[in-house]
């Protein structure tokens, strides 16, 4: 199966290239799409990725040329950064390069596989004999190759997908959008003023998110959101990379036990409360580490001028974050559940917090499963006061021993479970019995046609 894979993904190497001239790209998203695409590829498909480089990274004018890395080919469309013209610029470097891939990609040369079983398929179908025999011959021809071409989109690039999504039409592949959150999508958009402009964007956005042929979302909610045409979909929450396998935890030796909290640093996001409530334990060989961006950065350096305990790194290679992850006592998700967009994510962090070994205490995320409820630390009194007693209880009272012991038991479960080779088969799977499924339907349509068209000679 050839999959073209549109995104903002960029090979290691231009990650690192960034990083050393001081840009610094977002690192879940980053993460996500490379664990999914590597995932893809370990699995036999030849995945492609073209990627957009993101605005707010890197030069505004930039060209790099396509590269190879870890099986998977990477095709960057050129950056140009040119104020009112921009969105168009993405939106047809989107259409024109997918369209460029379809076309050269379009006459499959794929090793020829086994015809479908007849029983199997007239049992997942309601046609008659007459009909199956029909539509027989076009079904095997459509199935007869393995490389089918398949485009999987990130849904919140807008522009570059938009484009991408119109080729998809015109060369008939199907394009299949990968919901990782809402952000907007119908009513966040706007934040507290919402003018006329926003809520037109709105419903462009809306619409263009109802637009797939097949969705891969993280959460069972995100389903009413942006597939209400009732298309087929796969849940997958999140994934964790399967060499996680060879890493080990180990907490610092020093006597310090380490809280981490990595991602967005913003007062929506529980950290003003993780703050206050951290500054309420009396313990200090405790000490609170603080990574990622966000309006909440200048506020946390006022906190370091208070207690020395609370440290602030900024935003960091994933592998540094990762590091310290394994030599930390607690890594900590304080994100409040009250707020509607909760439910419509599985925060990133969770999984690696998870597969680290480290013990994870998490607010009860409506969008996280309760079968994660037993590997982890649940935080259910969302205050300073409630972060006060859970880390008391964990970093004082609770013996190191058992810390460990849920954090194994929680990096085993998302090893087993969640890896990104085995949710990759997952995504593999869904998209041929979904590609089958639209050939019988297909072909069952077209032999109807026929059918009807002589009868009515």
């Amino acid at each position: 199966m050839n999959i073209l894979y549109v995104s903002t993904l960029c090979s290691d190497k231009l990650i690192k290239e960034l990083f050393d001239a001081g840009y610094k790209p977002i690192q879940a998203i980053q993460k996500f799409n490379k664990l999914l695409v590597t995932g893809l590829a370990e699995n036999g498909c030849d995945v492609y990725a073209l990627t957009e480089i993101p605005k707010t990274t890197g030069p505004k004018f930039y060209k790099r040329k396509r590269e190879t890395e870890d099986k998977i080919n990477y095709i960057y469309s050129r950056k140009a950064d040119i104020k009112l013209v921009y969105n168009l610029y993405i939106f047809l470097s989107g259409f024109f390069l997918t369209l460029k891939w379809g076309l050269k990609h379009r006459k499959g040369s794929g090793k020829v596989v086994d015809s479908p079983n007849n029983e199997n398929i007239k049992n997942h179908t309601n046609i008659s004999d007459n009909e199956y025999f029909k539509c027989d011959t076009n079904l095997s021809k459509n199935l007869k190759t393995k490389n089918r071409n398949v485009a999987v989109l990130d849904v919140l690039q807008t522009e570059f997908c938009s484009g991408a999504l119109l080729a998809c039409r015109l060369l008939k592949i199907k394009a299949v959008g990968v919901v990782t959150d809402l952000p907007g999508l119908p009513g966040m958009l706007a934040g507290s003023r919402r003018t006329a402009i926003h809520r037109y964007a709105e419903k462009v956005i809306d619409r263009y998110a109802n637009s797939f042929d097949s969705y891969i979302l993280l959460t069972e909610q995100m389903n009413g959101v942006v597939n209400r045409k009732g298309r087929p979909y796969m849940i997958m929450e999140g994934l964790v990379d399967a060499n996680m396998v060879n890493s080990d935890s180990a907490v610092c030796n020093d006597n310090r036990k380490i809280v981490i909290y990595a991602g967005g640093l913003y007062e929506e996001y529980g950290i003003r409360y993780l703050i206050d409530g951290f500054k309420m334990l009396d313990d200090k060989n405790a000490e609170l580490h603080l990574f990622g961006h966000g309006a909440m950065v200048d506020d946390i350096k006022k906190d370091m001028e208070e207690d020395d305990r609370i440290r602030f790194f900024g935003i960091v290679h994933n592998s540094k974050v990762v590091e310290a992850e394994l030599q930390a006592a607690l890594l900590v998700n304080p994100r409040p559940t009250v707020a509607d967009f909760t439910k419509y994510s599985f925060p990133s962090k969770n999984m690696e917090y998870m597969v680290s070994g480290t013990p994870v205490l998490t607010t009860v995320l409506p969008g996280m499963p309760k079968e994660y409820h037993d590997y982890v630390y649940l935080l259910e009194d969302e205050s300073a006061h409630g972060v006060h007693q859970m880390l008391t209880k964990l970093l004082v009272d609770t013996p190191p021993e058992e810390l460990k012991l849920k954090g194994r038991r929680a990096k085993q479960f998302v090893l087993d479970n969640k890896n990104n080779i085995y949710q990759s088969k997952r995504v593999i799977d869904f998209l041929e019995n979904n590609a089958e499924r639209l050939l019988i339907n297909s072909s069952v349509i077209q032999g109807s046609v026929k059918q009807d068209s002589v009868s009515n000679r």
